[in-house]
C-alpha cells in the first residue's frame, strides 16, 4: 500500500468511528476493512509491548504515522531496530 493511501485510511478511519455498522455506506466498509488490513500487517510482537500504552483504536495511527523517536519517518519506512529502540524507550518510561 503506498504512504498515500495509508494517510488517507487513517483519516477516513477516524471519521467513521461513531457511526453504526449497519448504516456505513460501500466505499465506508472499504476504509474500514483496509483499516483492519494495516492493524493486521503491525507485527505481534509490537502490539504485544503496546498492550496497555496505547489504546487498541491508535495502533495503527501510531505505527503508519510520522513519529518524532523515529526522526519523523513512518515506521514502515524504517529499519525495525528504529521501532524496537521506541518501543523499549516506552516500555521502559523514557521521556521523548
Amino acid at each position: 500500500m503506498e504512504k498515500e493511501d495509508i494517510e488517507h485510511i487513517l483519516k477516513k478511519y477516524n471519521k467513521l468511528l461513531d457511526q453504526p455498522q449497519s448504516i456505513l455506506e460501500t466505499e465506508k466498509q472499504d476504509i474500514l476493512n483496509k483499516y483492519d488490513i494495516l492493524f493486521n500487517q503491525i507485527p505481534k510482537d509490537v502490539k504485544n509491548k503496546m498492550n496497555g500504552v496505547i489504546k487498541i483504536a491508535s495502533y495503527v495511527e501510531w505505527y503508519y504515522s510520522p513519529n518524532k523517536a523515529l526522526g519523523d519517518k513512518s515506521p514502515y519506512e524504517s529499519p525495525k531496530k528504529e521501532v524496537k529502540f521506541l518501543l523499549n524507550r516506552i516500555e521502559w518510561g523514557i521521556p521523548e
